[in-house]
């Protein structure tokens, strides 16, 4: 009788192993957890980009000085209705287009060459241009087109423009709603194209070593792809197409069982 009770449960036992390999480890779920254990003290960080500004970057320019009308031809006007800039000279809408050849027509200024510049050389060269027409004018340059694109397994993949030019991957994902379950963590593929060069860099987020890569620091334009799983593949598969292998396992299975368990009745 023990031989037969021990025989019924094997189709159960098929059940319990197949649910098991359709699931995801608990250490695949994990980030930073290889590696070199995380020091106690203080670190410097001195991976952090210093980005250039490049053909086809949206950039916002705003010029301030202490008598705030004097500043008014060097500054976009905006319509408030549309947000398109009235100003002569504007490239675009909301700010300026670096053109092809790396250049932004500047109110009042004209062409002046940003491609190749951090935004605070671009600022202080036209504060610079500014002293003698402005009392002690300001300058701030910042990125308006800052933006990251990311696919694959995270909740929410799409494009995002980020609200600062020191922005991680971790920025990124978090501004994704974080990855999936399914989400390869240790196979993220990065693209960045820089200088008319594209650029193909694999990252491992599983491992500590990450904040420390010189690319854990985004720059504008990046696209981040996450992998899925290969569970993941076979679990998007059709249904039918899935589960009919192992019900025809299970079914041979129990032919099996009802075949020994006639045998020993004999």
């Amino acid at each position: 009788m023990k031989t037969k009770r021990s025989l019924l449960y094997v189709p159960a036992l098929l059940l319990v192993i197949l649910y098991l390999n359709g699931c995801v480890s608990h250490e695949e779920l994990l980030n930073f957890n290889t590696g070199h254990p995380f020091p106690d003290s203080l670190q410097i960080i001195q991976n952090l980009p210093e980005l250039k500004i490049q053909s086809n970057d949206l950039l916002t320019i705003k010029v301030r000085v202490y008598d705030a009308e004097t500043a008014i031809p060097y500054n976009l006007e905006l319509d408030n209705s549309t947000g398109i800039a009235a100003q002569q000279g504007a490239v675009t809408s909301l700010g300026y287009l670096v053109d092809k050849e790396g250049f932004i027509d500047f109110p009042q200024l004209g062409r002046m060459k940003a491609a190749g510049k951090t935004t605070k050389e671009l600022k202080k060269e036209i504060e610079e241009a500014l002293k003698p027409y402005l009392n002690n004018p300001m300058v701030v340059v910042r990125y308006f087109n800052f933006r990251i694109t990311l696919l694959g397994e995270v909740n929410r993949p799409g494009t995002y423009t980020m609200p600062t030019e020191r922005a991680s991957i971790l920025d990124a994902i978090g501004q994704a709603g974080d990855m999936t379950v399914f989400a390869s963590r240790n196979n993220i593929l990065l693209i960045r194209e820089q200088g008319g060069n594209r650029q193909f860099i694999r990252l491992n987020l599983q491992d500590r070593e990450i904040f420390n890569s010189p690319y854990f620091y985004l720059v504008q334009n990046d696209v981040i792809y996450i992998e899925p799983k290969e569970i993941k593949t076979v679990g998007i598969q059709n249904k039918s197409q899935q589960i009919t292998p192992w019900v025809s396992v299970v079914g041979t299975a129990v032919s099996l069982i009802i075949a020994i368990i006639s045998l020993t009745k004999k």
